[in-house]
C-alpha cells in the first residue's frame, strides 16, 4: 500500500518542479514491517535507488552522502524509481521523497552480514562493517545481508 496526503502526494513522486515543501516528512503503512517515514527532498547530484543523501546546506537539497560530512546531516535512502526515465535513479535536480525511518532498501559499501549496524560508508553507500564515529553515526541495521556495492534490505533511522 502507498501512502498519500490529502493532497495526493504519493511517496513514490519524482518531479522536476516542486510539489511539496522541502523537508516535508510523509508517514505510509509497510504492511508487517510497521510504518516508513519519508522527507521531501531536492536532488544536487544523480543518485541510484538504495543510496544515501545529506542535506547540501541548511535546507533539503540533497547531495550524497559522505564519511567526510557529518552523519547528523544525512537525511535518507532512494528508494523509488525515476517515474520519468524508468530508471531506479533520480537526476539531478528531481524532487522526490527518500525513506528516512522504516524498512527498506539500501546499497552497501561492503559486505554487510543480517543485524550489524549500519553507517556511512562513502559515496552514498552505507555498511555492516565499520565502526560508528563521532561524525559517522550509527544509521540503523542490516535486514537482509548484501555483497559489495549490492542492493540490499535494511532498518534505517535518520536524524534528517
Amino acid at each position: 500500500m502507498s501512502g498519500f496526503t490529502a493532497a495526493g502526494i504519493s511517496k513514490d513522486l519524482v518531479s522536476t518542479t516542486q510539489q511539496a515543501p522541502l523537508g516535508f516528512r510523509l508517514t505510509v503503512p509497510n504492511g508487517d514491517k510497521g510504518f516508513q517515514v519519508y522527507t521531501y527532498i531536492k536532488t544536487t547530484v544523480a543518485v541510484t535507488q538504495g543510496q544515501c543523501l545529506m542535506k547540501a546546506g541548511d535546507d533539503y537539497s540533497a547531495c550524497l552522502a559522505s564519511t567526510t560530512g557529518n552523519g547528523m546531516r544525512a537525511v535518507g535512502v532512494v528508494q523509488q524509481a525515476n517515474t520519468q526515465t524508468g530508471t531506479k535513479a533520480l537526476l539531478a535536480g528531481d524532487y522526490a521523497f527518500v525513506l528516512t525511518e522504516g524498512y527498506g532498501t539500501v546499497q552497501t559499501g561492503q559486505g554487510s552480514a543480517i543485524g550489524a549496524q549500519l553507517v556511512l560508508y562513502g559515496s552514498g553507500l552505507l555498511t555492516g562493517g565499520t565502526a560508528a564515529s563521532a561524525t559517522n553515526i550509527p544509521v540503523g541495521h542490516v535486514g537482509a545481508a548484501a555483497v559489495n556495492t549490492a542492493v540490499g534490505t535494511a532498518y534505517v533511522k535518520f536524524l534528517g
